[in-house]
């Protein structure tokens, strides 16, 4: 056992080169994610005997990698492996009788509040200990050596949780409707898919254009069969396709490949520029990098696009073109993600404040090379009230006012001063985003009068221009009217303040301010309540 997460990692290390120095056979270890991998390696180094090669595993690595992990030592020589949950049952390492388990795994959560994923490190299942365990037994009886006190096991899981109840739905609402699934609630479900990650995933397809808007069924339009045809989330397809018609393919895959997966250069900065910069760059070793480049010549061809020489249709004449289009990365983001074009807001305690498109606030460090722009494109941000921007581009508000011009409104807002005063100007805003705000030197004159009305309504009848003889006959209208009633109008406060529109309107005329509005025109407003001349 280990007597918390600072201590977990030597004492995991530790474990792993007494076993190999006592016991025969291969080891495997089980961590959470690439960050501990790396730590228990560093750890390991020139502590294992020298008959040991060691190998990491996880999903990011190259076929080539894993497929070294997986395969038998050469003779003479064992393995330790250290790998991720991949290893629980999809793989069989050869000569494994030795396993460590840290008890740990990572999952994705999503939050259908914000639309983003994020990753958990929890607990593993008490089923997914077993099966780490019966990976020592395969062959041979084997030792399983597990991180943890055998008490904490009360608060394990039983089995792990459906997949489905944390998932975003996107991708599989997207297969369902076209497959000819129109209402997933009513298929037979083990686990019933949540509403409100149902509701969100609809939205988004919508959004891409990917289904039918409108309807709670699911109608695949023609893009959403498109996007099913190639291998990615329904955004990063929509991406690839939508980037081929605006010239600008060879980066989309590029960018699509970099997306797809955990980001394969961790750096402080938000900048995807600084990373797209390196992955196009022309000999640059990085393992990861090499898979990823791969990854995107086979996006490029699966979406017939384009990469500047036609006897080369990948490798590095897709690199070379993705770097000539660099200068359009936001535009590309843009097309990905339209719900997070963000706008800057301000500064507060060293962050940077970004308010996105879907109404969400997100934050950067004023240490960013971004932070000092006007406007981003959001990659990825954390999720929360005030999620931190983990990888965005700039963007240029021509190029906003380009791709989302029949999505921008126009409106004339009116708002009244304290003094009565009317201010006008147009707004136009995309989503949550104020574009521009600008005064208008001639407001509407009806609209002026709505305003007007409303803010008397708000203030009362004392903000209106009442003199002696108007108070006097307005008492004699009412004392008439709850002695005969009808036909003398009813003219209390609560119906003058109900009937604004009706009464006080017309008679505001060109008004912009209510100080315009004499005890005169007053007067003649009342008037115009009684039934005779």
């Amino acid at each position: 056992a280990h007597s918390g997460p600072q201590a977990l990692w030597p004492r995991m290390a530790d474990v792993i080169a007494a076993l190999m120095r006592q016991e025969s056979g291969s080891l495997l270890a089980f961590l959470p994610g690439t960050g501990e991998i790396r730590r228990v390696a560093e750890l390991l180094e020139g502590r294992l005997p020298a008959d040991t090669r060691l190998y990491p595993l996880y999903g990011m690595l190259s076929p080539q990698e894993q497929d070294a992990a997986i395969a038998p030592a050469a003779a003479g020589e064992r393995k330790v492996v250290l790998a991720t949950a991949i290893a629980e049952t999809s793989l069989t390492i050869e000569g494994i009788r030795l396993v460590v388990d840290a008890g740990l795994s990572r999952e994705s959560r999503f939050d259908p509040a914000s639309g983003l994923s994020r990753l958990e490190t929890v607990r593993v299942s008490l089923a997914g200990a077993r099966q780490r365990a019966g990976r020592a037994g395969r062959l041979e009886p084997g030792i399983c050596c597990r991180l943890w006190q055998q008490a904490e096991e009360h608060g394990f899981r039983p089995q792990q949780r459906p997949e489905i109840l944390d998932a975003d739905l996107a991708p599989f609402c997207l297969q369902l409707a076209v497959w000819g699934a129109r209402r997933p609630e009513d298929l037979p479900w083990l686990d019933l898919p949540p509403k409100a990650h149902l509701a969100v995933a609809r939205e988004q397809l919508a959004g891409l254009g990917a289904i039918e808007p409108g309807t709670e069924e699911l109608l695949p339009t023609p893009l959403g069969r498109q996007l099913v045809k190639l291998p990615l989330p329904p955004r990063l397809a929509c991406l690839l396709l939508r980037a081929r018609e605006h010239g600008y393919g060879a980066l989309a895959a590029c960018v699509a490949s970099l997306l797809d997966d955990r980001d394969p250069l961790p750096l402080a900065d938000a900048s995807l520029a600084l990373r797209l910069d390196r992955f196009c760059a022309p000999g640059d070793g990085h393992g990861a990098f090499r898979r990823l480049r791969q990854w995107a010549e086979r996006m490029a061809r699966l979406a017939d696009i384009p990469t500047g020489n036609g006897s080369d249709a990948s490798g590095a004449s897709l690199l070379r073109t993705a770097r000539q289009q660099l200068p359009h990365l936001g535009e590309v983001v843009a097309l990905a993600y339209p719900e997070r074009v963000a706008l800057r807001s301000g500064e507060n305690n060293g962050m940077a404040q970004y308010l996105m498109r879907n109404g969400k606030a997100a934050v950067l460090p004023l240490t960013d090379s971004l932070a000092r722009q006007d406007m981003l494109a959001v990659a990825a941000v954390d999720a929360g009230t005030r999620g931190r921007i983990r990888l965005a581009a700039a963007l240029e508000q021509d190029v906003l006012e380009k791709l989302f011009r029949s999505e921008i409104t126009e409106s004339e807002d009116l708002n009244v001063s304290q003094e009565g005063q009317v201010n006008a100007r147009r707004r136009r805003r995309l989503g949550a985003l104020l574009l521009d705000d600008a005064p208008l030197p001639r407001p509407d004159g009806d609209a002026c009068a709505l305003a007007l009305c409303a803010f008397i309504r708000d203030q009362g009848l004392r903000v209106l221009p009442w003199d002696e003889p108007t108070r006097q006959w307005l008492a004699r209208v009412r004392l008439l009217h709850q002695t005969w009633g009808d036909p003398w109008p009813d003219l209390s406060d609560t119906w003058l303040l109900d009937e604004l529109e009706n009464w006080l309107a017309p008679h505001l005329g060109t008004c912009t301010d209510l100080r315009q509005l004499s005890a005169a025109r007053l007067a003649d407003a009342l008037r115009c309540l009684l039934p005779y001349p």
